[in-house]
């Protein structure tokens, strides 16, 4: 079991998930001739990955390659999670998302103005 603590942006925990019974959507990154970027954070230093817990909730995990600094587990809406997907997420990870969710996000595709 992997045990990740989430927390408010005051660093107060308000709940706990098991990684390993979650699905994890990992941030896609493009190559700028020099390094990968994070298309979730724009930089080479920020990442994030995308976790659907056991329970159906949404968690981003965001983290930074700079010295001292801690990963972060924070609650995140249908809607903003179907949103960092549609820029993060490979079609194969959006079709093994389970029914609900799927359902959620091409209901929020139809819904989306381009």
């Amino acid at each position: 079991m992997k045990k990740r603590i989430i927390t408010n942006e005051h660093g107060e925990t308000l709940a706990w998930f098991d990684e390993s019974k979650a699905i994890k959507i990992d941030e896609d990154t493009t190559f700028d001739g020099r390094n990968q970027i994070s298309r979730a954070t724009g930089g080479q230093w920020d990442h994030e990955a995308l976790f659907l817990t056991a329970s159906g909730k949404w968690v981003l995990n965001a983290w930074s390659n700079w010295q001292g600094s801690n990963d972060t587990y924070r609650f995140m809406s249908d809607n903003k999670a179907y949103a960092w997907i549609m820029v993060n997420a490979s079609p194969s990870e959006i079709d093994n998302l389970p029914p609900v969710q799927r359902a959620g996000f091409d209901q929020f595709m139809g819904s989306s103005e381009v």
